[in-house]
């Protein structure tokens, strides 16, 4: 019997049946411990997936199965609650102030909590995060809110709009992969972009398309639909900022890096302008969380010992500008650039929550990098914070935890810096 030909054709029912189990997990805050033996179990699954995909004759498997599957992950989480985090009510809220006319840069919630409010978007009013804080997403975010909000004010309907950009980041990805499509389960069946979209509706998702398509738009040098990419990826999160100078050395001439700056400037500015009036309400709270926010950083909580809060980040940024600098320089090949860099970034931040891992995990396709996944699955052993917050209002890190979190990044980034192959640029 071909046990690598059976395991494959198992591997998603095994999977379905997982997600299925979470799905009907009640109080799942509570039950940090139990789900993340259940994610550490489809990792090991999809891991084991791939070796024997790549090892058998017949590794490509079909397009259709993968999304099909990947599909039915997600559609199991649709109309669940957002239980491992209420950003999504904030999403929800954005959107419902755009399709009133108001700008949601013009006042915090708060500001409506005396005012004539339907039930159920009351009732959202009261989930939302920092109520008194006007919202931290772009321009490019509010589009995706209004657009997810079209149809009803309910956690599905974003939520539906956010799987199905998620399937065609899925789609772009197997555009690279068409002889071993495989290697793309690493994404799309993994449990971080399943629960992180599908369960707790994050938008990170969404930046991510719009990175990886215009990383595959510069590769077959496409530069201004590139920059247009690009461009849409900082106007949603402006973490993808980070990546300009790499996309801008991979267009080696003049002209090529006019037209990526051009289409670059353009989507911001499309975007920017609908949002003009108040945008510097948004950089206001963007400039709180960047100054205070805090959770699950190694790093920052080890050099708070010693330094102040204001000194400790300053040494952070220091820390990944220069681990920027030579990767920029030293690494030869794009899209290992853009690995090393999204994980330098990740492992440097005072905040990190696992959904900021997305974009990185849909690099690690490009990265043969098995490694890494062992850091995307201890990222949900941060959630463990919830267990005494549920039960008695504490929010207290496990210092453990922390700590096995950055060690598992750290040592994925020495064996991706220990395997960078001094080839040419991709």
């Amino acid at each position: 019997m071909n046990w690598g030909y059976f395991f494959k054709k198992s591997s998603p029912l095994l999977l379905f049946s997982t997600y299925y189990y979470l799905h009907h997990i009640d109080n799942l805050p509570l039950k940090i411990i139990q789900l993340t033996l259940i994610t550490a179990v489809q990792t090991i699954l999809i891991l084991t997936y791939v070796y024997f995909s790549q090892a058998s004759k017949d590794s490509n498997s079909s397009l259709k199965e993968l999304l099909f599957w990947s599909f039915t992950f997600r559609i199991l989480f649709v109309f669940n609650e957002p239980v491992l985090s209420d950003d999504l009510y904030r999403y929800i809220w954005d959107g419902y102030i755009s399709h009133l006319g108001l700008n949601p840069y013009g006042f915090p919630p708060v500001h409506f909590l005396n005012t004539a409010l339907p039930n159920e978007v009351r009732v959202l009013l009261f989930k939302i995060n920092h109520p008194d804080l006007i919202t931290i997403y772009p321009p490019g975010a509010q589009l995706i809110f209004f657009i997810g909000t079209i149809f009803t004010e309910k956690v599905w309907g974003i939520k539906l709009f956010l799987i199905a950009l998620d399937i065609f980041l899925i789609y772009i990805l197997s555009l690279s992969f068409k002889k071993n499509l495989s290697v793309v389960t690493l994404y799309a069946w993994n449990p971080l972009p399943v629960l992180e979209i599908a369960y707790s509706g994050h938008i990170d998702g969404a930046m991510g398309l719009f990175l990886i398509l215009g990383l595959h738009l510069i590769c077959k040098k496409y530069f201004f639909l590139s920059g247009l990419c690009l461009g849409s990826a900082v106007s949603i999160k402006i973490i993808p900022a980070i990546f300009f100078p790499v996309f801008l050395l991979k267009a080696e001439r003049f002209r090529d890096r006019y037209c990526f700056c051009l289409g670059t400037l353009l989507s911001l500015l499309l975007t920017f302008v609908i949002y003009f009036n108040g945008i510097e309400n948004m950089f206001h709270t963007l400039w709180i969380y960047l100054t205070h926010w805090e959770f699950s950083g190694f790093l920052y909580n080890k050099l708070k010992l010693i330094f102040t809060n204001s000194v400790s980040r300053l040494i952070l940024a220091i820390l990944f500008c220069l681990g920027y600098m030579i990767t920029l320089f030293a690494v030869q090949d794009f899209k290992q650039k853009l690995a090393i860099i999204s994980l330098l970034f990740l492992i440097t931040q005072p905040t990190l929550y696992p959904w900021y891992a997305l974009s990185f995990l849909a690099l690690l396709t490009f990265v043969p990098c098995y490694l890494c996944q062992s850091f995307i699955w201890a990222l949900g052993l941060s959630y463990c914070v919830l267990i005494p917050y549920k039960l008695a209002g504490i929010w207290i890190e496990n210092d453990t935890i922390t700590s096995l979190i950055f060690f598992t990044a750290f040592i994925s980034l020495i064996h991706m810096a220990l395997s960078i192959a001094p080839s040419r640029q991709n």
